[in-house]
């Protein structure tokens, strides 16, 4: 990342429905105090909504210890530098999950902008159903369509069942 890089929204540790809905509050506030084009302000906001999202339902935090979350806590942060905005999202995942998550992250990475939006379309109309967590895999496609650049990630193990895991996501201006 550039450098003169500054926070606009941090937060860092339980993220349930009402720590999601200040956030979101907050953010699009701060959004709209800057200076910046609509469309851009948009997309930051929709990424941010899904990371949030994300995090609320599967952020599995309910079988790690009290420890292991203070060490690895569900963490949100926007910031901003010259070339535009990141957002970096972090949460405890089941390790059957990270391997899942990783498969697709790496397919869609690979991917073009319109395979991407063909993608999206195809999955639209297959029928996504809901997930006992309330997911219908439209998510991390969603994110790689907003963002049209490879999104960044990495999981740390935590035991063997666990793993932390780091999204980052690039806006341009």
């Amino acid at each position: 990342m550039a450098n003169n890089t500054r926070d606009i929204v941090r937060y860092e540790g339980h993220l349930g429905t009402d720590q999601v809905d200040q956030l979101l509050i907050d953010l699009h506030e701060k959004l709209v105090a800057m200076d910046i084009g609509l469309l851009t302000r948009k997309r930051i906001y929709s990424v941010s909504v899904e990371c949030l999202d994300n995090i609320s339902k599967h952020a599995d935090v309910e079988s790690i210890s009290e420890e292991q979350f203070r060490q690895y806590p569900s963490f949100f942060l926007l910031t901003e530098d010259s070339e535009g905005f990141q957002i970096q999202v972090s949460n405890v995942l089941q390790k059957i999950e990270a391997d899942t998550i990783e498969q697709r992250l790496k397919k869609l990475n690979k991917l073009n902008r319109d395979q991407v939006n063909e993608l999206f379309k195809d999955t639209i109309r297959q029928g996504a159903t809901l997930s006992d967590k309330g997911g219908a895999g439209l998510g991390l496609i969603v994110l790689a369509k907003t963002t049209r650049q490879p999104m960044r990630f990495w999981f740390t193990p935590i035991g063997t069942d666990h793993a932390y895991f780091t999204l980052i996501i690039r806006i341009t201006r």
